[in-house]
């Protein structure tokens, strides 16, 4: 048996090292790593759950966030432009520069990010009930609704949403906002066949 093998192996002579002679303590953080959504059903019950409730925006960030794959930090920061032409067509693909990378490599890379048919069913359903300009924060923080501001959401929000929907969803995974990259990253494996590449 395998594993006896390897037990065995991390088993010491006791003549090696003699039990500690006082406590010994050291501080950890709390365990906060974001899962995956593995399951497509859980994916669609989430999507059913924010559309049903009339929350078009929050729909809008969950489709986005699980087909496109960015950082949060990139994701909140997206608007209207970079998916809707001056024509207001949607575009097939666009160019972004990620933050954290422009920030860490040698040479700044754009990376290329397709816009599928769930991303352009959420945007247009979204615009439905909410109209807006080129301009605007895709996920513009409702503080600013009625007002002037075009800011976005911030990361804790984008976490709270996630959160409370899982929890109304009854998911009992650990949800926040790198679920979305996560989600994307899984699933992309699921479909290359778990390639490398």
């Amino acid at each position: 048996d395998v594993a006896s093998v390897l037990n065995s192996r991390r088993q010491l002579d006791a003549s090696l090292i003699s039990p500690a002679e006082e406590e010994v303590e050291w501080e950890l953080a709390r365990d906060q790593a974001a899962e995956p959504i593995k399951s497509l059903d859980d994916i669609n019950r989430i999507s059913e759950y924010l559309i049903s409730n009339g929350k078009y925006r929050d729909n809008m960030l969950f489709i986005v966030g699980i087909n496109l794959g960015l950082r949060v930090s990139d994701l909140r920061r997206l608007t209207f432009s970079h998916l809707i032409d001056d024509q207001f067509r949607i575009r097939h693909s666009f160019p972004i520069l990620e933050k954290k990378t422009s920030e860490t490599r040698k040479h700044r890379r754009n990376r290329y990010l397709v816009i599928n048919d769930a991303i352009v069913d959420a945007v247009t359903l979204y615009l439905q009930h909410h109209p807006a300009t080129l301009s605007d924060y895709m996920f513009r923080s409702r503080s600013n609704n009625g007002s002037s501001k075009n800011e976005p959401l911030r990361k804790q929000s984008i976490n709270e949403i996630l959160h409370n929907t899982a929890e109304a969803c009854g998911i009992t995974a650990k949800i926040s906002s790198h679920s979305l990259r996560k989600t994307f990253g899984y699933h992309q494996m699921v479909m290359s066949g778990n390639s490398p590449r």
